[in-house]
C-alpha cells in the first residue's frame, strides 16, 4: 500500500514538472513571437553593414532591399536628414542626434552666425574646438583603419575583441560633441533635451592638403554623423577679410593672402562633395549687409517664417572682451517652432 502511494506520489510529481515545462515552454514562445523583431535582433551576434536602415517619414521606416532588419528608432529626424543611412545596433543609433555644424574661415562673421543660430528654439551651439572633427577623422584612420585592428576581430590576440557592431564607432564622435556642448544643468526635460539639435562652428576642419584627403574626411562625416547639415559660411570680399585679419592678428603679405585663398577653396570643396541636401553655402560679404539672405539658409534648415531674424546681432567684435548676448525679444520668436 505505502509502495503504491510512493509510485502514485511520484508519478504525480513527474506530471507537474512535465505540466511546468509545457507551460514555461509555451510561455516563452508566446515572448518569442512578440517579440521577434526585437529580442531576436537585439540579440543577433552579427551586425555587418547589412543592418542598414534608411529613414524616409516620420511614421515609417524602409528597410532597404536585401538588408538584414537592425533595431530602429525614428526618432522624428526625417524631416532633417531624409536620405540618411543609419547603420544600428544594441550599441549605437547614429541617426538619434541632429546636429548642425558651421564650417568657416576666420574673420567671417562665424562666431555672430554661430550664436545667432544658438538663440533660435531647440537649437545649442558651442563655440571653438580646435579642430575636434579634423582630430577625430586622424583617430579613426590611425587606430578602427589600422590593420591590427582589423584583422584582431573575433580573436584572442593583442589586438583582439569582439566584432564591432557596424555603425557603433558612430556614437565615440556623436558623445564627444554631445559632452562639449552640454545643456544647462539640471536637465528640465530628457525628452526636449534628446530632440535639440546641436551643434558648433569650427574655423579649423577644412585642411587638407588635397581633394583626396578632402573626400575621405567628407565620408568620414557622412558616415559617423549621418544626421547632421552643415553651413558653409566663406567671405568673399578678399579685400576687406585680409584688412580684418590684419586688425585682429596683425597678420599680413602673401602667405596670408594664399592662405585665404586656398580656404576658401577648401570650403568651396567641401560644399561640393557634401552636396546641395546636407549643405548650404553662406558668404558673409552678402548676409551681413542683408539679414534676408540669412533667413533663407533658416528655410533650407526647416525653420518658418515666423523664426527669422530681424537683424544681425554681433559677437567677437572686440576680440575676447565681449559677453556672450542672446535675444532678449521673447516676442521676436513667439511664432517660431521648434524643430
Amino acid at each position: 500500500m505505502t509502495g503504491s502511494m510512493s509510485m502514485k506520489g511520484s508519478s504525480f510529481f513527474q506530471f507537474l514538472l512535465l505540466a511546468a515545462i509545457v507551460i514555461v515552454g509555451n510561455y516563452w514562445n508566446f515572448v518569442g513571437s512578440i517579440g521577434n523583431d526585437v529580442a531576436n535582433k537585439v540579440t543577433s551576434k552579427e551586425y555587418p553593414r547589412d543592418a542598414t536602415v534608411q529613414s524616409t517619414t516620420n511614421t515609417t521606416t524602409t528597410i532597404a532591399a536585401n538588408r538584414q532588419d537592425a533595431p530602429f528608432i525614428d526618432y522624428g529626424n526625417s524631416n532633417w536628414c531624409p536620405n540618411s543611412i543609419c547603420n544600428n545596433s544594441p550599441l549605437c543609433y547614429p541617426c538619434k542626434r541632429r546636429f548642425l555644424i558651421i564650417f568657416a574661415s576666420g574673420r567671417s562673421a562665424s562666431t555672430t552666425l554661430n550664436w545667432m543660430l544658438d538663440s533660435l528654439p531647440g537649437v545649442r551651439m558651442s563655440g571653438e574646438n580646435n579642430g575636434l572633427l579634423w582630430t577625430q577623422f586622424h583617430f579613426f584612420q590611425n587606430t578602427f583603419c589600422e590593420r591590427n585592428f582589423i584583422e584582431g576581430t573575433n580573436l584572442k590576440a593583442a589586438f583582439g575583441r569582439n566584432k564591432i557592431p557596424n555603425g557603433a564607432l558612430s556614437c565615440i564622435l556623436q558623445n564627444s560633441i554631445e559632452i562639449i556642448t552640454p545643456p544647462k544643468l539640471p536637465i528640465a526635460s530628457i525628452e526636449k533635451e534628446e530632440s535639440t539639435i546641436i551643434g558648433f562652428k569650427t574655423i579649423r576642419a577644412h585642411t587638407a592638403k588635397n581633394r583626396n584627403e578632402m573626400e575621405a574626411f567628407v565620408k568620414f562625416l557622412k558616415e559617423h554623423l549621418p544626421c547632421t547639415r552643415y553651413l558653409i559660411n566663406y567671405r568673399s570680399d578678399t579685400v576687406a577679410h585680409l584688412k580684418s585679419l590684419k586688425e585682429a592678428f596683425k597678420w599680413e603679405g602673401n602667405n596670408v593672402k594664399t592662405k585665404v585663398e586656398r580656404e576658401n577653396q577648401n570650403l568651396k570643396l567641401m560644399y561640393e562633395l557634401l552636396g546641395p541636401d546636407l549643405s548650404y553655402m553662406l558668404d558673409s560679404s552678402e548676409w551681413t549687409k542683408d539679414v534676408r539672405i540669412l533667413n533663407k539658409a533658416l528655410d533650407w534648415l526647416g525653420f518658418g517664417q515666423g523664426c527669422h531674424f530681424p537683424s544681425l546681432l554681433e559677437f567677437n567684435t572686440m576680440k575676447y572682451k565681449h559677453t556672450k548676448q542672446m535675444f532678449k525679444h521673447p516676442s521676436i520668436f513667439a511664432n517660431c517652432t521648434r524643430l
